[in-house]
């Protein structure tokens, strides 16, 4: 049986609205379907842009190694704004992977089914 999340009475799945506190029950499982949806989205998108900004970050560094490596002349001003971005990229990347990783543990965090009596 489900229990209203304002006061925790029991309730029949047909019900709208909590005979003891009057929430709208109805409300509360639009929210749930509408946060079910977007979670989903929402975690694509953080990954994306993680998994681009790593590889982004990846090329930048390859661009500044290579040349140190085999010492080659470049430009100093191409080498320190190839250095600030690879920057930017792996720190954006980590954001969003730890933001990910938040998102993912609020999920396994959710129960599997309803509180039983």
């Amino acid at each position: 049986m489900p229990f209203c999340p304002k006061c925790g009475e029991v309730f029949r799945e047909d019900d709208e609205h909590c005979m003891k506190c009057g929430y709208d029950l109805k409300l509360r499982l639009e929210e749930k379907e509408s946060e079910s949806l977007s979670i989903p989205d929402e975690m694509e998108e953080l990954k994306k842009k993680s998994t681009g900004l790593a590889g982004i970050s990846l090329i930048l560094i390859i661009t500044v190694a290579v040349p140190l490596i085999l010492k080659t002349k470049t430009s100093p001003l191409l080498d320190q704004v190839s250095s600030i971005l690879a920057i930017v990229c792996v720190v954006g990347s980590v954001y969003y992977n730890h933001r990910y990783n938040r998102l993912q543990k609020r999920i396994d965090e959710l129960p599997d089914k309803e509180p039983s009596e």
